[in-house]
């Protein structure tokens, strides 16, 4: 006897044979055609993307995404779940990687995050994590595991730490272009940055992972505040409001204070990267 464990959602029958008519009529079934082209469009408009490529179905998505990210070393291993569709573990299979199978969570299915760090070994590649029946799996935990072990693609190694830092140097460089901060607090502010990335790179190379401090977030919180309050010109917006230009002063210099005070924290507590010498 057959037990069904969920139910597809389906579309009303009407409604799927008027949008799949035009497919009889056209007899385009592969290669790109009208439906194709059409729905490629509206995701590209959707997900604000200059390029997008449709995959056959979601074991070639990925199977392919495995090999972009370059995770097929020879030997290689891959943690995934053993609950789910084999098209996971076949993806992982045809690109020469070995399928390490982490046990599941009894309650919603998904991988246990509890029990990914003992099947770390010096051959894994990847941890390889499924959404099970609408249930999603613990992703913050599993991507905290991911990079205590340096579980992370070379572009994700080399853009995580760099995105963000790139987009506010880009606008507070644009505030001074326009005259609306002062060009040494950017470079303060910039300047941090920098440290705090080779700090990172220096206790990476020692096997230590610096976690983001509470002033250090802090300090990102009211800088990005200070930049969204500042884009649209609130006093060009309300000209001749008083409180306008001095809100701004106080955004601009409480980020150069959180600056300098989360700097300062992360060199204290993280002195022994350095050798000790502070």
């Amino acid at each position: 006897m057959a037990i069904y464990v969920t139910q597809s959602s389906m579309p009303d029958l009407e409604d799927y044979i008027k949008e799949i008519k035009p497919i009889f009529e056209s007899r385009v079934l592969t290669n790109m055609g009208p439906i194709y082209k059409r729905f490629q469009h509206q995701l590209i408009e959707y997900l604000k993307v200059p390029y997008l490529s449709l995959f056959v179905n979601g074991h070639m998505a990925l199977e392919m995404g495995i090999q972009a990210m370059g995770l097929n070393i020879p030997g290689g291993e891959v943690i995934t779940t053993p609950f789910t569709f084999v098209s996971t573990t076949h993806a992982i299979s045809r690109n020469g990687l070995t399928p390490v199978f982490c046990d599941i969570k009894s309650d919603d299915y998904t991988m246990n995050p509890d029990k990914i760090e003992e099947l770390i070994t010096d051959k894994t590649v990847a941890i390889m994590p499924v959404h099970v029946y609408g249930n999603i799996c613990d992703v913050e935990r599993i991507e905290q595991i991911a990079r205590k072990y340096n579980l992370v693609t070379n572009f994700g190694k080399f853009m995580d730490p760099l995105a963000d830092k790139l987009l506010v140097a880009a606008a507070l460089i644009c505030f001074v272009e326009v005259d609306r901060i002062p060009a040494w607090i950017v470079l303060i502010i910039i300047s941090r940055e920098f440290i705090i990335s080779g700090f990172r790179l220096v206790a990476a190379e020692s096997g230590k992972v610096i976690a983001a401090g509470y002033w250090g977030k802090i300090k990102t919180a009211v800088t990005m505040v200070t930049i969204v309050f500042m884009i649209p010109n609130f006093g060009g917006i309300f000209f001749g409001a008083s409180w306008v230009y001095p809100l701004e002063q106080v955004l601009i210099y409480a980020s150069l204070i959180l600056t300098i005070v989360s700097l300062i924290d992360y060199l204290v507590k993280n002195k022994e990267v350095l050798g000790g010498e502070m």
